[in-house]
């Protein structure tokens, strides 16, 4: 009985430890964090705002060089389903159906020190970061001119957009960006960083 013990815990051991190898090599070519929020993140407001409808995204800078009218409609594009609970379907162009309360910003290039909420009142970076090869993203959420929420994220080794490695951060980027359960409902355990 005994050996049964310790022969299921070292079986149990042996899982975890390879469970663990697997979920460092996930993020490994990437990182998101540095999540912010605003105590008046409501999960509520934007499903009422953008439930089964659009939402801008506006672009700034761009990942690769490339069209920022291009980048944009390619960023917007691949954070579709990306979200949790209801369905957005993120453009890069406003047209009579978008919702004009919210939107996300994705700046790229920008610096450490920004931390994205002069963006909801209109402001936007004169000049990018200097590039060492890393693509640093930073995305907020504007709900009018407020600020809602913020995350930063970067990646080495990407090719373009259309990289697995650039596609997987846009996409956790994104559900962590605008969360389901409200970053300061007391039942999730935890309270964010807030802004100011």
């Amino acid at each position: 009985m005994l050996r049964m013990k310790i022969g299921l815990s070292a079986a149990i051991a042996g899982l975890l430890l390879a469970g663990c190898a697997n979920t460092a090599t996930v993020g490994g070519p990437y990182k998101v964090y540095g999540d912010r929020f605003s105590p008046r993140y409501s999960h509520g407001d934007l499903q009422f705002f953008n439930g089964d409808r659009e939402m801008l995204v506006n672009v700034v800078n761009t990942p690769y060089n490339e069209d920022r009218s291009t980048a944009a409609q390619n960023i917007a594009r691949s954070m579709r389903g990306k979200n949790e609970a209801t369905y957005i379907n993120f453009t890069s162009a406003a047209g009579p159906e978008t919702p004009d309360q919210t939107r996300i910003v994705v700046a790229f290039h920008t610096e450490t020190s920004d931390s994205g909420s002069r963006y909801c009142g209109g402001s936007t970076p004169t000049t990018q970061a200097r590039d060492d090869g890393t693509v640093r993203m930073l995305m907020v959420y504007c709900k009018r001119d407020e600020f809602m929420s913020s995350i930063r994220a970067e990646v080495d080794g990407a090719d373009g957009i259309s990289d697995p490695k650039f596609q997987q951060m846009l996409a956790l980027a994104t559900k962590r960006l605008i969360p389901r359960q409200d970053p300061f409902n007391e039942n999730r355990g935890k309270k964010k960083r807030t802004t100011g």
